[in-house]
């Protein structure tokens, strides 16, 4: 009997989170961040779309600002739109297991307090225009490397980090899979967040004071749950909303990796600095 009702529970959510989202695409016209009516197809006006804060002269690895780092080192010019190849000083000495990490913007004011409603309030608008944003900027990306080294081509599928079972009967609401949903439709690629789970309930990663207590909080927290599905996919991409240390996104990339996946990217609404709390 407790089974059936979560299921009806978790069933409901969805519906109503579906035709929320969809009034929420269609009906409302209003910007989410300033309120006015937008002057775009999406839910961010253009107004504040050139004014949402974006992380400058990002690294090309880690995706942290290289902007005050005086070690960086600076690269011959890209293919892709004319971007400098730059390193931050630690991403050629310390590699994160994923090929590169991405956000569309800044975790900084109002994208911090934008996500949080997104994530806590179901502001399902917030999510639709910043997925949308993103979807745009991988879009952009993934045109623009194409043509590239095979290493480089588009992706064979997307992968939301997952929510637990648990944290989701809490909250009601798995931010990362929307997410998720819009940015494999723009792209035109299949979602495959159903071939990974979360299999241990972990307590928040900003709980956690230091880099050791974050790793050991990850141990065994992701599985493959459909190996099946990721046959053939030798380079995915991992969405979330916002990524500050990569303690939770280098272990499920390291779990792909273990499955037989060849490269992983990493992108999310937010990338954070190392010294954020988020």
């Amino acid at each position: 009997m407790t089974d059936l009702v979560s299921a009806i529970f978790v069933y409901g959510g969805k519906v109503r989170r579906f035709v929320a989202d969809r009034l929420a695409r269609t009906v409302s016209g209003l910007c989410c961040c300033c309120g006015l009516d937008s002057d775009t197809h999406s839910t961010l006006c253009s107004h504040c779309l050139l004014s949402l804060p974006r992380i400058k002269h990002a690294c090309t690895v880690c995706g942290l600002s290289c902007e005050s780092d005086n070690k960086s080192e600076a690269g011959p010019q890209s293919e892709h739109q004319g971007e400098p190849s730059n390193r931050c000083a630690r991403c050629p000495t310390h590699p994160p297991s994923f090929a590169l990490c991405r956000g569309a913007f800044a975790y900084a004011t109002p994208i911090d307090q934008l996500i949080a409603d997104y994530k806590f309030n179901e502001r399902l608008d917030i999510g639709a225009g910043l997925s949308e944003e993103l979807g745009l900027v991988m879009e952009a990306y993934y045109a623009g490397v194409r043509q590239e080294a095979s290493t480089r081509r588009k992706p064979f599928a997307v992968i939301a980090v997952p929510l637990h079972p648990r944290r989701f009967r809490q909250r009601g609401f798995d931010q990362a899979r929307l997410i998720a949903q819009r940015v494999a439709h723009r792209l035109a690629l299949p979602n495959l967040s159903d071939a990974v789970a979360r299999t241990r309930h972990t307590t928040p990663q900003t709980e956690a004071k230091t880099k050791a207590e974050r790793q050991a909080n990850l141990i065994g927290a992701f599985g493959i749950v459909k190996g099946a599905a990721l046959n053939g996919c030798k380079h995915v991409i991992v969405i979330d909303d916002v990524v500050t240390t990569t303690a939770t996104v280098s272990s499920l990339t390291e779990t792909l990796l273990d499955a037989g996946v060849k490269r992983v990217d990493v992108w999310c609404l937010a990338r954070a600095e190392r010294s954020s709390k988020g």
